[in-house]
């Protein structure tokens, strides 16, 4: 951790006290002392709801959740880790610039034999960094146009019966 404390000490003294966290379930840790391992009840800093932040530490890292926002998705951490970079820059080191993205002739050759919702759907996952189902939630796309664009049935794509 940027802040010198290790990664338990940084979520217990730093973070939990700043986002108004407290602990909820603790673990045996040396000399069975107790050690906290998740807190609860802080403000969500994306929809600003008081009472639904989570932290935990899980895998080696302190991971949040909105029990209102329910979105556990990695675009959701990164925008909450951003937001408490903000309140705690030294616990969190800033964030690294995404990785540039760059197509071969041969990628952009491929997505000519696409179909109109298949191509659609390709370009915005590639755009907007989603995944192929949160792409097709973000533009609107019927179930049923999303699951033929990704088997890419040909001209089954629009919805419409093909002759």
């Amino acid at each position: 951790m940027p802040c010198g404390y290790d990664l338990e000490s940084c979520a217990a003294v730093h973070r939990a006290q700043k986002l108004g966290l407290r602990p909820t379930k603790t673990l045996p840790g040396r000399n069975g002392i107790p050690r906290p391992v998740q807190w609860d009840g802080g403000r969500c800093l994306t929809c600003g709801r008081a009472g639904k932040l989570s932290q935990a530490i899980k895998g080696g890292r302190i991971d949040y959740y909105c029990h209102a926002c329910q979105d556990k998705t990695a675009a959701w951490q990164a925008q909450i880790r951003a937001e408490i970079a903000v309140i705690l820059p030294d616990c969190i080191a800033p964030a690294r610039k995404p990785k540039a993205v760059t197509f071969t002739p041969d990628d952009l050759a491929g997505l000519l034999d696409l179909s109109d919702a298949a191509l659609r759907l390709r370009v915005a996952c590639i755009a907007w960094q989603m995944t192929p189902k949160q792409a097709a939630h973000k533009l609107g796309m019927s179930r049923r146009t999303y699951y033929r664009a990704v088997t890419a049935v040909p001209d089954m794509a629009r919805n419409r019966r093909s002759a």
